[in-house]
Protein backbone atom coordinates (compact mmCIF):
# COMPACT_ATOMS: atom_id res chain seq x y z
CA UNK A 1 0.00 0.00 0.00
CA UNK A 2 2.87 2.35 0.79
CA UNK A 3 4.34 1.88 -2.69
CA UNK A 4 1.04 2.65 -4.44
CA UNK A 5 0.34 5.62 -2.21
CA UNK A 6 3.71 7.10 -3.09
CA UNK A 7 3.12 6.30 -6.76
CA UNK A 8 -0.20 8.15 -6.87
CA UNK A 9 1.28 11.19 -5.16
CA UNK A 10 4.17 11.22 -7.61
CA UNK A 11 1.79 11.05 -10.57
CA UNK A 12 -0.29 13.89 -9.12
CA UNK A 13 2.79 16.08 -8.72
CA UNK A 14 4.01 15.31 -12.23
CA UNK A 15 0.66 16.17 -13.76
CA UNK A 16 0.08 19.33 -11.71
CA UNK A 17 -0.77 22.33 -13.93
CA UNK A 18 1.99 24.88 -14.18
CA UNK A 19 4.62 22.41 -12.96
CA UNK A 20 8.21 22.81 -14.03
CA UNK A 21 8.75 19.48 -15.78
CA UNK A 22 12.39 18.57 -16.14
CA UNK A 23 13.47 21.32 -13.75
CA UNK A 24 14.67 19.67 -10.52
CA UNK A 25 14.73 21.96 -7.54
CA UNK A 26 12.24 24.43 -9.03
CA UNK A 27 11.40 27.05 -6.41
CA UNK A 28 7.62 27.21 -5.91
CA UNK A 29 7.95 30.37 -3.79
CA UNK A 30 8.54 32.72 -6.71
CA UNK A 31 6.12 35.61 -6.47
CA UNK A 32 4.87 37.33 -9.62
CA UNK A 33 3.89 40.97 -9.06
CA UNK A 34 0.75 42.34 -10.69
CA UNK A 35 1.39 43.59 -14.22
CA UNK A 36 4.80 41.95 -14.50
CA UNK A 37 5.64 39.30 -17.10
CA UNK A 38 5.94 35.71 -15.85
CA UNK A 39 9.31 35.04 -14.20
CA UNK A 40 11.88 33.04 -16.13
CA UNK A 41 13.56 30.62 -13.72
CA UNK A 42 17.31 30.26 -14.07
CA UNK A 43 19.13 27.11 -13.06
CA UNK A 44 21.88 27.58 -10.45
CA UNK A 45 24.37 24.71 -10.34
CA UNK A 46 25.57 22.98 -7.14
CA UNK A 47 28.57 24.78 -5.70
CA UNK A 48 31.02 22.89 -3.43
CA UNK A 49 32.55 26.08 -2.01
CA UNK A 50 29.19 27.55 -1.11
CA UNK A 51 28.10 24.19 0.25
CA UNK A 52 31.06 24.09 2.64
CA UNK A 53 30.24 27.60 3.90
CA UNK A 54 26.54 26.80 4.25
CA UNK A 55 27.21 23.54 6.11
CA UNK A 56 29.54 25.35 8.50
CA UNK A 57 26.78 27.80 9.31
CA UNK A 58 24.17 25.07 9.64
CA UNK A 59 26.35 23.25 12.15
CA UNK A 60 26.14 26.26 14.47
CA UNK A 61 22.49 25.44 15.14
CA UNK A 62 23.07 21.85 16.29
CA UNK A 63 23.39 20.84 19.93
CA UNK A 64 24.48 17.52 21.50
CA UNK A 65 21.97 17.99 24.33
CA UNK A 66 18.24 18.73 24.44
CA UNK A 67 18.13 22.47 23.86
CA UNK A 68 15.44 24.53 22.15
CA UNK A 69 15.66 27.37 19.69
CA UNK A 70 15.66 30.75 21.43
CA UNK A 71 12.66 31.95 19.43
CA UNK A 72 11.31 33.00 16.06
CA UNK A 73 14.33 34.98 14.86
CA UNK A 74 16.81 32.21 15.58
CA UNK A 75 14.62 29.55 14.01
CA UNK A 76 14.24 31.71 10.88
CA UNK A 77 18.01 31.89 10.65
CA UNK A 78 18.17 28.11 10.90
CA UNK A 79 15.63 27.81 8.07
CA UNK A 80 17.75 30.13 5.94
CA UNK A 81 20.89 28.10 6.62
CA UNK A 82 19.10 24.81 5.89
CA UNK A 83 17.65 26.11 2.63
CA UNK A 84 21.00 27.59 1.53
CA UNK A 85 22.68 24.23 2.24
CA UNK A 86 20.08 22.34 0.22
CA UNK A 87 20.44 24.65 -2.76
CA UNK A 88 24.24 24.65 -2.69
CA UNK A 89 24.20 20.84 -2.59
CA UNK A 90 21.51 20.12 -5.21
CA UNK A 91 21.25 23.27 -7.30
CA UNK A 92 17.98 25.13 -7.81
CA UNK A 93 15.77 27.01 -10.24
CA UNK A 94 14.74 30.55 -9.39
CA UNK A 95 14.65 34.21 -10.26
CA UNK A 96 17.88 36.13 -10.12
CA UNK A 97 16.37 39.13 -8.39
CA UNK A 98 13.75 37.66 -6.04
CA UNK A 99 14.63 36.72 -2.47
CA UNK A 100 13.04 33.83 -0.64
CA UNK A 101 10.69 34.93 2.12
CA UNK A 102 10.21 32.98 5.31
CA UNK A 103 6.95 32.48 7.18
CA UNK A 104 6.62 34.04 10.63
CA UNK A 105 4.68 33.21 13.74
CA UNK A 106 1.31 34.91 13.45
CA UNK A 107 0.99 37.88 15.72
CA UNK A 108 -2.63 39.02 15.74
CA UNK A 109 -5.60 37.52 13.93
CA UNK A 110 -4.86 35.99 10.55
CA UNK A 111 -2.03 38.33 9.56
CA UNK A 112 0.97 36.40 8.31
CA UNK A 113 4.12 38.47 8.71
CA UNK A 114 6.49 37.45 5.94
CA UNK A 115 7.46 40.93 4.82
CA UNK A 116 10.58 41.09 6.97
CA UNK A 117 13.99 41.37 5.42
CA UNK A 118 14.94 37.93 3.99
CA UNK A 119 17.66 36.04 5.82
CA UNK A 120 19.55 34.60 2.87
CA UNK A 121 18.56 35.79 -0.60
CA UNK A 122 19.32 32.96 -3.06
CA UNK A 123 21.26 35.39 -5.24
CA UNK A 124 23.69 36.22 -2.44
CA UNK A 125 25.11 32.98 -1.00
CA UNK A 126 27.86 34.97 0.71
CA UNK A 127 25.24 36.27 3.17
CA UNK A 128 24.87 32.71 4.40
CA UNK A 129 28.32 32.86 5.95
CA UNK A 130 27.43 36.10 7.70
CA UNK A 131 24.09 35.08 9.14
CA UNK A 132 24.28 34.61 12.87
CA UNK A 133 27.97 35.51 13.14
CA UNK A 134 27.28 37.66 16.17
CA UNK A 135 24.43 35.65 17.54
CA UNK A 136 24.85 33.62 20.70
CA UNK A 137 23.14 30.31 21.40
CA UNK A 138 20.77 30.32 24.34
CA UNK A 139 20.34 26.95 26.10
CA UNK A 140 16.83 26.36 27.38
CA UNK A 141 16.77 22.59 27.90
CA UNK A 142 13.99 20.97 29.92
CA UNK A 143 12.92 17.48 30.90
CA UNK A 144 10.11 16.00 28.80
CA UNK A 145 7.20 14.93 31.06
CA UNK A 146 5.82 11.42 30.66
CA UNK A 147 2.10 11.06 29.82
CA UNK A 148 -0.25 10.87 32.79
CA UNK A 149 -1.57 7.37 32.13
CA UNK A 150 -4.55 5.81 33.78
CA UNK A 151 -5.98 2.30 33.80
CA UNK A 152 -6.89 0.70 30.50
CA UNK A 153 -10.69 0.29 30.15
CA UNK A 154 -12.00 -3.28 30.26
CA UNK A 155 -13.54 -2.92 26.80
CA UNK A 156 -10.15 -1.94 25.39
CA UNK A 157 -8.34 -4.92 26.93
CA UNK A 158 -10.19 -7.26 24.57
CA UNK A 159 -8.40 -5.72 21.58
CA UNK A 160 -5.15 -7.48 22.37
CA UNK A 161 -6.73 -10.51 20.72
CA UNK A 162 -6.74 -8.62 17.40
CA UNK A 163 -3.59 -6.47 17.17
CA UNK A 164 -0.10 -7.83 17.88
CA UNK A 165 1.19 -4.91 19.94
CA UNK A 166 4.91 -4.20 20.24
CA UNK A 167 4.62 -3.13 23.88
CA UNK A 168 2.34 -4.10 26.76
CA UNK A 169 -0.44 -1.58 27.50
CA UNK A 170 0.32 0.33 24.28
CA UNK A 171 -2.58 -0.06 21.87
CA UNK A 172 -1.63 0.27 18.19
CA UNK A 173 -3.55 1.19 15.08
CA UNK A 174 -4.83 -1.54 12.79
CA UNK A 175 -7.50 -2.18 10.16
CA UNK A 176 -9.34 -4.81 12.26
CA UNK A 177 -10.41 -4.20 15.88
CA UNK A 178 -12.90 -5.65 18.37
CA UNK A 179 -15.39 -4.08 20.77
CA UNK A 180 -17.46 -6.53 22.79
CA UNK A 181 -18.80 -9.12 20.32
CA UNK A 182 -18.31 -6.89 17.29
CA UNK A 183 -15.46 -6.92 14.81
CA UNK A 184 -14.71 -3.58 13.17
CA UNK A 185 -13.04 -3.65 9.76
CA UNK A 186 -11.61 -0.56 8.05
CA UNK A 187 -11.64 -0.83 4.25
CA UNK A 188 -11.84 1.72 1.42
CA UNK A 189 -12.73 4.60 3.74
CA UNK A 190 -15.57 2.68 5.41
CA UNK A 191 -16.06 0.91 8.75
CA UNK A 192 -17.82 -2.45 8.64
CA UNK A 193 -19.32 -3.68 11.92
CA UNK A 194 -19.61 -7.46 12.05
CA UNK A 195 -21.61 -9.23 14.77
CA UNK A 196 -19.68 -12.41 15.65
CA UNK A 197 -22.68 -14.00 17.33
CA UNK A 198 -25.02 -13.50 14.40
CA UNK A 199 -28.22 -13.45 16.43
CA UNK A 200 -27.29 -16.64 18.28
CA UNK A 201 -26.73 -18.65 15.10
CA UNK A 202 -22.91 -18.57 15.39
CA UNK A 203 -22.65 -16.78 12.09
CA UNK A 204 -20.99 -13.52 11.08
CA UNK A 205 -23.64 -10.90 10.36
CA UNK A 206 -23.06 -7.35 9.07
CA UNK A 207 -24.54 -5.10 11.74
CA UNK A 208 -23.66 -1.71 10.24
CA UNK A 209 -21.53 0.08 7.68
CA UNK A 210 -20.46 3.74 7.87
CA UNK A 211 -18.48 6.01 5.55
CA UNK A 212 -15.52 7.66 7.25
CA UNK A 213 -15.23 10.23 4.44
CA UNK A 214 -17.78 13.02 3.97
CA UNK A 215 -17.04 13.51 0.26
CA UNK A 216 -15.93 10.56 -1.90
CA UNK A 217 -14.19 12.97 -4.32
CA UNK A 218 -11.83 14.32 -1.66
CA UNK A 219 -8.25 13.01 -1.71
CA UNK A 220 -7.94 11.36 1.72
CA UNK A 221 -6.22 8.13 2.75
CA UNK A 222 -7.60 6.29 5.79
CA UNK A 223 -4.88 4.08 7.20
CA UNK A 224 -5.58 2.88 10.73
CA UNK A 225 -8.12 2.40 13.49
CA UNK A 226 -8.00 2.54 17.30
CA UNK A 227 -10.75 1.78 19.83
CA UNK A 228 -11.22 3.37 23.24
CA UNK A 229 -14.12 1.98 25.25
CA UNK A 230 -17.03 2.22 22.82
CA UNK A 231 -15.30 4.91 20.73
CA UNK A 232 -13.66 4.24 17.36
CA UNK A 233 -10.85 6.51 16.09
CA UNK A 234 -9.91 6.46 12.40
CA UNK A 235 -6.64 8.12 11.37
CA UNK A 236 -5.95 9.28 7.83
CA UNK A 237 -4.24 12.01 5.86
CA UNK A 238 -6.12 14.75 3.99
CA UNK A 239 -4.18 16.31 1.12
CA UNK A 240 -6.70 19.17 0.63
CA UNK A 241 -6.38 20.08 4.32
CA UNK A 242 -2.62 19.42 4.61
CA UNK A 243 -3.43 17.69 7.86
CA UNK A 244 -3.75 14.39 9.68
CA UNK A 245 -7.44 13.60 10.10
CA UNK A 246 -8.95 11.96 13.20
CA UNK A 247 -12.55 10.79 12.83
CA UNK A 248 -14.36 9.70 15.99
CA UNK A 249 -17.32 7.31 15.99
CA UNK A 250 -19.28 5.70 18.81
CA UNK A 251 -20.51 2.09 18.69
CA UNK A 252 -23.81 1.17 20.31
CA UNK A 253 -22.94 -2.27 21.71
CA UNK A 254 -26.63 -3.18 21.99
CA UNK A 255 -27.44 -2.69 18.30
CA UNK A 256 -24.02 -2.62 16.64
CA UNK A 257 -24.81 0.75 15.05
CA UNK A 258 -22.19 3.49 14.55
CA UNK A 259 -22.68 7.23 15.02
CA UNK A 260 -20.22 9.98 14.11
CA UNK A 261 -19.09 12.12 17.05
CA UNK A 262 -16.59 14.47 15.49
CA UNK A 263 -13.70 15.06 13.07
CA UNK A 264 -10.41 16.72 14.02
CA UNK A 265 -7.46 17.94 11.94
CA UNK A 266 -3.84 18.21 13.05
CA UNK A 267 -1.66 20.20 10.63
CA UNK A 268 1.16 18.04 9.25
CA UNK A 269 3.01 16.70 6.24
CA UNK A 270 2.07 13.20 5.15
CA UNK A 271 2.97 10.85 8.03
CA UNK A 272 2.40 7.51 6.30
CA UNK A 273 4.71 4.51 6.56
CA UNK A 274 3.88 1.15 5.02
CA UNK A 275 5.17 -0.66 8.12
CA UNK A 276 4.58 1.76 10.97
CA UNK A 277 1.27 3.36 11.93
CA UNK A 278 1.17 6.91 13.32
CA UNK A 279 -1.02 6.54 16.41
CA UNK A 280 -0.81 4.79 19.76
CA UNK A 281 -3.18 4.65 22.72
CA UNK A 282 -1.86 4.56 26.30
CA UNK A 283 -4.70 4.45 28.80
CA UNK A 284 -6.91 7.32 27.71
CA UNK A 285 -4.11 9.26 25.99
CA UNK A 286 -3.90 9.35 22.21
CA UNK A 287 -0.23 9.61 21.15
CA UNK A 288 0.22 10.70 17.54
CA UNK A 289 3.20 11.39 15.29
CA UNK A 290 3.21 14.19 12.70
CA UNK A 291 6.19 15.49 10.62
CA UNK A 292 7.02 18.84 9.00
CA UNK A 293 9.72 19.14 6.36
CA UNK A 294 12.04 22.07 7.07
CA UNK A 295 12.01 23.01 3.37
CA UNK A 296 8.22 23.45 3.59
CA UNK A 297 8.51 25.54 6.75
CA UNK A 298 10.77 27.98 4.86
CA UNK A 299 8.02 28.77 2.36
CA UNK A 300 6.08 32.03 2.60
CA UNK A 301 2.82 30.05 2.58
CA UNK A 302 3.69 28.03 5.70
CA UNK A 303 1.23 28.30 8.59
CA UNK A 304 2.19 27.20 12.08
CA UNK A 305 0.42 23.92 12.90
CA UNK A 306 -2.82 23.79 14.84
CA UNK A 307 -5.30 21.17 16.02
CA UNK A 308 -8.91 21.98 15.19
CA UNK A 309 -12.35 20.49 15.04
CA UNK A 310 -13.91 20.21 11.58
CA UNK A 311 -17.15 22.15 11.16
CA UNK A 312 -19.10 21.64 7.91
CA UNK A 313 -20.07 25.31 7.57
CA UNK A 314 -16.60 26.72 8.30
CA UNK A 315 -13.95 27.58 5.73
CA UNK A 316 -10.45 26.15 6.04
CA UNK A 317 -8.93 29.60 6.61
CA UNK A 318 -11.38 30.37 9.41
CA UNK A 319 -10.71 26.98 10.99
CA UNK A 320 -6.93 27.56 10.91
CA UNK A 321 -7.38 30.89 12.68
CA UNK A 322 -9.55 29.26 15.33
CA UNK A 323 -7.34 26.20 15.86
CA UNK A 324 -5.19 25.61 18.93
CA UNK A 325 -1.45 26.02 18.18
CA UNK A 326 0.60 22.84 18.59
CA UNK A 327 3.99 24.54 19.00
CA UNK A 328 6.01 27.59 18.00
CA UNK A 329 9.71 28.14 17.17
CA UNK A 330 10.68 28.41 20.83
CA UNK A 331 9.18 24.96 21.41
CA UNK A 332 11.38 23.13 18.89
CA UNK A 333 14.45 21.20 20.00
CA UNK A 334 17.59 21.76 17.96
CA UNK A 335 19.10 18.99 15.84
CA UNK A 336 21.88 17.02 17.50
CA UNK A 337 23.75 17.12 14.19
CA UNK A 338 23.40 18.65 10.74
CA UNK A 339 21.50 16.37 8.34
CA UNK A 340 20.38 16.36 4.76
CA UNK A 341 16.64 16.89 4.27
CA UNK A 342 15.98 17.90 7.92
CA UNK A 343 12.50 17.39 9.33
CA UNK A 344 10.68 18.71 12.39
CA UNK A 345 9.23 15.59 14.00
CA UNK A 346 6.41 16.08 16.50
CA UNK A 347 4.84 13.81 19.09
CA UNK A 348 1.50 14.96 20.50
CA UNK A 349 -0.28 13.56 23.56
CA UNK A 350 -4.03 14.20 23.45
CA UNK A 351 -6.25 13.11 26.38
CA UNK A 352 -9.42 11.49 25.07
CA UNK A 353 -12.94 11.89 26.33
CA UNK A 354 -16.42 12.59 24.95
CA UNK A 355 -16.04 14.01 21.44
CA UNK A 356 -19.57 15.39 21.16
CA UNK A 357 -21.06 18.79 22.00
CA UNK A 358 -18.43 20.71 20.07
CA UNK A 359 -15.57 19.68 22.36
CA UNK A 360 -12.13 20.47 20.97
CA UNK A 361 -9.12 18.16 21.08
CA UNK A 362 -6.40 19.48 23.37
CA UNK A 363 -2.86 18.21 22.86
CA UNK A 364 0.59 18.89 24.24
CA UNK A 365 3.34 18.55 21.66
CA UNK A 366 7.08 17.89 21.67
CA UNK A 367 8.89 18.99 18.49
CA UNK A 368 12.48 18.36 17.45
CA UNK A 369 14.64 18.55 14.32
CA UNK A 370 16.15 15.35 12.95
CA UNK A 371 16.82 13.48 9.70
CA UNK A 372 13.88 12.74 7.44
CA UNK A 373 14.00 8.98 7.98
CA UNK A 374 12.59 7.94 11.34
CA UNK A 375 11.26 4.98 13.29
CA UNK A 376 8.21 5.49 15.49
CA UNK A 377 8.30 3.44 18.71
CA UNK A 378 6.26 3.95 21.86
CA UNK A 379 6.40 2.34 25.31
CA UNK A 380 3.99 2.67 28.23
CA UNK A 381 6.03 5.51 29.76
CA UNK A 382 7.99 7.02 26.84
Amino acid sequence: MGMWRGFFVAVALTAAPGGAAGQPGYDGDLIQQAGEPPPRPTYHKPDPARLAAAEALLARFSSPTLTKFAGDEEFRRYLGAALATERARNGWYGQVDRPVQFAQVQAQGDVQSDALEPICPPTDPECVAAVGEDEGIIVTGSRIPAPANRAVPVAQAVNGQITNNQMRNVEEGDIVKQIDRYLLVLQDGRIFVIDTRGGGRRKLVLADRANVYRDARENIWYDEMLVFGDQVLITGYSYPQDATELSVFRLDTASGRLSREGVFYISSNDYYSSSNYATRLIGDNLVIYTPFEVSDMARSTFRWPVVRRWLPEESREAALRRGRPLFDPAGIYRPVRSDEDPTVHTVSVCPLGPAGSGRDLECRTTAFVGPNTSQWYVTETD
